[in-house]
């Protein structure tokens, strides 16, 4: 039973952060305040309590500001929902019962914040912001060194989450700054170079080279269908840093048996 509660908490918690989230994505690319009282982008009306109830004012409304009536952008909700279905998850994937536990749901929580922003701010903009990577990669270190302390993650070396994910960050970040430095920016941008830094950190050596290769196999599964629509050509750009995010994350998760099945087909398992 307050197992149920906790993964309650999570969602409720998760569609509170996602509001947020909500905000800086549409404020940072602007250069604007994350400070000051929303409103509606169309007849400018101050949004009230009952306005800004994550998930819930959004189905109340139909999707409609209050004032106007102009139809409000469906990412809004998305964002919310999918913040609080992966907090949730994150939840009931640790069923944490020790300050251990609760310590590494709050870092996957604060990971999936940062995958969703980037995520969403690569697809609509191409953008990946130094403002959000640099302290993003800087916290996540910090989270992964006081874990490491906490359980003896340490003695791992290469393999626990404090060298590894260094190693990890240094090495792919090398390996796209060489890319970048190679097609003169044709290829990547160098925000994924950036990037590379805190997604590195996410899951250590040697699951980041499934995170790498997944992202760049699920770009190819998009692009691949688009060029042959003729939507998609090799001078046109491709938001990156959104396959990275889904990559990542997915192997966050599902990595270590992604890299099973694979050490088991080939003989090696």
């Amino acid at each position: 039973m307050l197992t149920a509660y906790f993964l309650i908490f999570s969602f409720i918690f998760g569609a509170i952060i996602g509001s947020f989230l909500n905000v800086l994505i549409l404020r940072l690319p602007e250069d604007k305040s994350l400070g000051g009282r929303s409103h509606c982008p169309h007849c400018g009306r101050g949004l009230g309590f009952l306005d800004l109830i994550p998930i819930l004012s959004f189905l109340a409304l139909r999707g409609k500001c209050r004032s106007c009536s102009t139809q409000i952008s469906a990412r809004y909700l998305i964002i919310e929902l999918t913040v609080s279905c992966l907090f949730a998850l994150a939840f009931y994937w640790f069923s944490p019962v020790t300050l251990i536990g609760f310590l590494e749901v709050i870092r996957v929580w604060f990971i999936v914040c940062i995958l969703v922003a980037v995520f969403v701010l690569d697809f609509e903009h191409f953008l990946i912001l130094d403002v959000i990577v640099f302290p993003a990669s800087v916290v996540l270190l910090l989270f992964n060194i006081g874990l490491d302390y906490l359980s003896g993650g340490f003695q791992n070396g290469l393999y626990g989450m404090t060298v590894g994910g260094v190693f990890s960050a240094v090495a792919c970040s090398g390996v796209f700054f060489s890319m970048w430095a190679i097609s003169k920016g044709r290829w990547i941008g160098f925000g994924d170079v950036k990037y590379m830094l805190f997604l590195g950190q996410i899951v250590g050596f040697p699951l980041t080279i499934i995170g790498f290769f997944l992202s760049f196999f699920i770009g190819a599964l998009v692009a691949i269908p688009l060029m042959f629509t003729g939507k998609y050509s090799l001078a046109s750009k491709l938001p990156l840093g959104t396959f990275l995010s889904i990559g990542f994350l997915s192997t966050f998760f599902y990595g270590q048996q992604m890299l099973n099945w694979y050490l088991g087909l080939i003989g090696l398992r």
